[in-house]
């Protein structure tokens, strides 16, 4: 029965294959899978792209959110920064008109200090006047003009007192009345520096020579300036008296300057606070005196 029933079976198979039909049958329906695989391959890859292109387009807006966002910001922060530009600038006018007005009322202040304290000169002279000293002495122009800065704010207040108001001493007012008659001055009205609180007046002119003092340096001042008599109240002759003294004390070289310039204002004793604190002044302005001219 086995044998029977496999030998019919074998013949239909057989049967099936040998049929043309059969086998072209067979033949589309392989077509068909493999074109439904193909189908579902492409329809994946479609739905792929897809999800692609949405994460894009999501990640294209978000992009564009955050341009927004900073374009906006930088709007504010352009915004802030020009209105505190302009808050900036109004400041800077109001303190300008604040300074020339200041300028303005020290001028007016400065010309009756002018009118009060004595001759004035003008800036220009001075600095030809320092010039001409430091080439016939050898001491820096510069520190020239920084000692007439601290001694006579370069030669603006000179003395506003006469003689008498100065307190000068005896000695003094004997050769003051001498050089005001060699240079037919009325030595009661020639004006000299008036007295501080902590002592006497009485120096003349822009360099601010005591009369004892200038006695010792008439004649080399006549040498150098060929002004015969010396007059301390000239500006050529005055600042080379200056830098006569200086030259003697030691300011021929830089490094003698700030023991000159405190003899100069001492004397002797130029260990004392004062004398120190006059020495630094006159060095600082003669570093910075352009500033006041």
């Amino acid at each position: 029965m086995r044998k029977f029933y496999f030998a019919q079976n074998n013949r239909s198979i057989s049967s099936v294959l040998e049929d043309e039909g059969s086998v072209r049958f067979l033949d589309t329906t392989d077509s068909l899978d493999h074109l439904r695989k193909q189908i579902i391959v492409t329809v994946n890859q479609v739905l792929n792209a897809k999800e692609l292109q949405e994460q894009k387009k999501l990640e294209l807006e978000n992009l564009k959110k955050e341009k927004e966002k900073l374009l906006a910001e930088h709007k504010k922060t352009e915004s802030d920064l020009l209105a505190q530009s302009v808050a900036v600038q109004t400041e800077i006018i109001k303190v300008d008109m604040s300074v020339a007005e200041l300028n303005a009322k020290l001028s007016a202040v400065e010309g009756k200090l002018s009118a009060l304290l004595g001759e004035s000169f003008d800036t220009d002279d001075i600095v030809d006047a320092a010039k001409f000293a430091s080439k016939k002495t050898g001491v820096r122009k510069s520190f020239i003009l920084g000692m007439l800065v601290v001694e006579t704010n370069l030669g603006r207040y000179t003395g506003g007192c006469t003689y008498k108001e100065s307190k000068m001493g005896d000695a003094n007012k004997k050769i003051f009345k001498r050089i005001c008659k060699d240079l037919d001055y009325n030595y009661k009205k020639k004006k000299v520096s008036c007295p501080l609180s902590y002592g006497i007046g009485g120096a003349m002119g822009v360099a601010q020579f005591m009369p004892t003092t200038w006695t010792g340096y008439e004649s080399k001042i006549e040498k150098y300036t060929g002004h015969s008599p010396a007059d301390p109240w000239s500006l050529t002759d005055g600042v080379m008296a200056m830098a006569i003294k200086l030259k003697n004390d030691g300011a021929g070289k830089k490094s003698g300057e700030f023991d000159a310039a405190r003899r100069y204002y001492c004397g002797g004793n130029i260990g004392r606070r004062v004398c120190v604190d006059y020495g630094k002044k006159v060095l600082y302005w003669a570093e910075n005196y352009k500033a006041r001219l």
